[in-house]
């Protein structure tokens, strides 16, 4: 194996290794334990994205957090319609308005962290520079070995 199929192979596990990771592990505990809450729709905006906001009260600090997409459905959601919010007793600030099960299978999967978008972009011209320069060092040793350096 040549040094360009490794350093490809190395970037390649480190761009996938850094992907795999997400916040899950937050609602797997949401999905082992939870409580159940009255909380109220908060803000509604229906323009572009359909925004929904939530708010609710546990040990003695309110909430908020952006409802997911259809729950409740922005069209029919007003401000002040309750709602049922699941959340961690110890992190009040994992919650949701799905079903624990639900919000964790969500959240589990491969998402690009926001810091891959930044430096995701370099370290694939730093791989390509360097499996560009193995290249031609690869081709000017074949040349002299084969006796064809002018």
């Amino acid at each position: 194996m040549n040094r360009t199929t490794v350093t490809g192979l190395v970037v390649g596990a480190c761009v996938l290794v850094s992907g795999c990771y997400n916040g899950a592990h937050e609602y797997r505990r949401l999905r082992d334990s939870n409580a159940a809450i009255a909380g109220e729709v908060a803000y509604v905006d229906c323009g572009a994205h359909g925004l929904v906001v939530y708010s609710f009260v546990a040990k003695g600090t309110e909430h908020r957090a952006k409802a997911p997409p259809g729950l409740p459905p922005c069209e029919t959601a007003r401000r002040g319609d309750p709602v049922t919010v699941i959340y961690d007793p110890e992190h009040p600030e994992v919650n949701t308005l799905r079903s624990p099960q639900e919000a964790y299978e969500k959240a589990v999967g491969w998402y690009m962290p926001e810091w891959g978008f930044i430096f995701g972009p370099i370290v694939a011209l730093v791989a390509f520079s360097i499996a560009l320069h193995s290249r031609k060092r690869q081709a000017k040793r074949t040349d002299i070995d084969q006796g064809n350096v002018k």
